[in-house]
């Protein structure tokens, strides 16, 4: 679902650069689908998310505060205290 203000950028910059609105719609969206498979795929058990920077837009991390939370839940899912 689009707004409107980001469907008059995709069609603005379909035209500047001869392209399908399809095609780039799809070019601004793949660093957020990166983004998406990377957060996705990290692995709790192991407590291993790696950071992700998105040029001009920001990084993506976890926090030391929710690796102490995911590593309490796995202590307590495997019968662990601590």
């Amino acid at each position: 679902m689009q707004s409107k203000s980001v469907k008059k950028i995709i069609n603005e910059l379909s035209k500047k650069y001869d392209l399908s609105e399809d095609v780039t719609y799809k070019i601004c969206r793949s660093s957020f689908d990166l983004l998406h498979h990377v957060i996705s795929t990290s692995d709790r058990s192991t407590l291993n998310f790696p950071s992700v920077r998105i040029p001009n837009f920001g990084v993506f991390y976890c926090t030391e505060g929710r690796r102490n939370f995911y590593k309490k839940l796995n202590n307590k899912n495997n019968g662990k205290q601590g």
